[in-house]
This record gives structure tokens, C-alpha cells and sequence, in this order.
């Protein structure tokens, strides 16, 4: 967890004037279904723990942070067809995942 929450603090460690409350939305992808789901599921168990503690303890600047979670069942096809709706969603501030691009 505290790799997870030191990346997303990495991530989104902007000026501090600028992220006081805003709401930072975290797009993650994953699989969340199918052969791999228990490495996606942890993943996304580690990472809404991340966000909930650095909420909790106000880490990332007076920011908020929402998470989205969308579920590419390991699947390279499905993963890269998501993709793009991550790219062009002007609400999300950083992108994490795609675990399995095999």
C-alpha cells in the first residue's frame, strides 16, 4: 500500500494552491474478470486502500480523490479498445493499470 500511495502522490504532487479542493479522478484498469481476476481485484483493492488512506489523512494536498475502475479482463483486444475512453475523458487526472498486456 504504500508503494501505491506514494506513486499516486508522485502522480498528482502539483501546486498546493491548485489542488486545494479539487476533485482528482484515478482511472484504473484492470482485470477485474475472467482467468486473472485475483490480480486485478487485488490491484484494486490495493489501490482504493491508497486513495481512501491519502483521503483520509488529506496527503494529496487538500484534494479529493475518485476512483474509476474499469474491468479489461486480461484481454489485450478489450484493454485497448477501453483505452481511448481513458485518453479522452477530460475528468481523469492520472491513468493506472492495464496490468496485462500480453
Amino acid at each position: 500500500m504504500e508503494m501505491n500511495s506514494a506513486l499516486i502522490k508522485k502522480s498528482v504532487a502539483h501546486d498546493r494552491h491548485a489542488l486545494q479542493g479539487r476533485l482528482l479522478e484515478i482511472a484504473v484498469a484492470g482485470p477485474l474478470s475472467g482467468l486473472p481476476a485475483t490480480l486485478g481485484n487485488e490491484m484494486k483493492q490495493a489501490i482504493q486502500m491508497a486513495v481512501n488512506e491519502m483521503d483520509r489523512d488529506g496527503d494529496v494536498l487538500g484534494a479529493e480523490l475518485k476512483l474509476h475502475v474499469v474491468d479489461d479482463q486480461g484481454d489485450v483486444k478489450k484493454g485497448v479498445a477501453k483505452a481511448p475512453s481513458f485518453v479522452n475523458e477530460p475528468t481523469y487526472s492520472e491513468l493506472l493499470g492495464i496490468t496485462i498486456a500480453t
